[in-house]
């Protein structure tokens, strides 16, 4: 396991390649919309050391690709599911136990 101090934040995020009925800005291809939301999160991020777990739910390929292209040498944890939302909070809830620190567990208190 790596040393938590080694970095300045720690994310783990949830990828789901459906879109919504509704879907926000009008975006129809997810995958577009996934590559926006990275891109904004590495800009967003700036110098900080960071780590993520990815977790991919039932995503093809082109979506871990695409998280190892924004974030190239980047400690990245991609995690491929093949279940529904309470499979996922549960992986996120083992992701979060992790000792980081009490800010890591408040992602899902």
């Amino acid at each position: 396991m790596a040393n938590p101090e080694k970095y300045d934040l720690a994310v783990c995020c949830r990828i789901y390649p459906g879109v919504s009925r509704d879907p926000i800005f009008g975006f129809k291809d997810k995958l577009a919309l996934t590559r926006l939301n990275l891109e904004t999160f590495k800009e967003g991020v700036g110098d900080l050391k960071i780590k993520l777990w990815v977790l991919l739910d039932n995503c093809p390929p082109a979506y871990a690709e695409l998280v190892k292209s924004i974030f190239p040498g980047t400690p990245v944890e991609l995690i491929p599911l093949a279940g529904d939302v309470s499979t996922t909070r549960l992986i996120a809830r083992s992701v979060a136990s992790e000792p980081r620190g009490p800010m890591a567990k408040a992602f899902l208190a």
